[in-house]
């Protein structure tokens, strides 16, 4: 049995916004959509373009700017997961040409992260596609 342990300090917990942990949970369905994205033989998710967001879809994305503008601040600078966050919501909008400017911040903060690149490669197809 293994258990998690202080190794130095004490351990912060902090209350996360409404909506941010469903939406960080998120993160193993998109990278598989990421995964399928880059074979480039399956679509997944809607058209390859991006869409027109309506007013409310409009407010959502500004209010998820918001959360993680204040996550960022609060959140050690390795740590991806205000990334995750807002990389999510833009996906759920397809909004590609945003997400590539918060794929762009992950690989600055974990640079050698796997996981990252391939979201990266998956940005990269969908804003090229155009």
């Amino acid at each position: 049995m293994q258990q998690s342990a202080v190794q130095s300090g004490s351990p912060q917990v902090s209350t996360l916004p409404s909506g941010v942990s469903q939406k960080i949970s998120q993160t193993p369905e998109l990278m598989q959509i990421a995964k399928l994205g880059r074979s480039g033989g399956v679509a997944v998710r809607g058209l390859n373009r991006e869409q027109r967001l309506s007013p409310q879809q409009q407010a959502e994305v500004r209010q998820a700017r918001d959360t993680y503008a204040k996550l960022r601040a609060d959140t050690p600078a390795d740590d991806i997961t205000p990334e995750l966050y807002l990389y999510s919501v833009l996906q759920d909008h397809l909004l590609y040409t945003d997400m590539k400017g918060v794929v762009d911040e992950m690989s600055k903060r974990q640079p050698g992260n796997a996981d990252v690149a391939v979201l990266m490669d998956y940005v990269k197809a969908k804003t090229e596609q155009k």
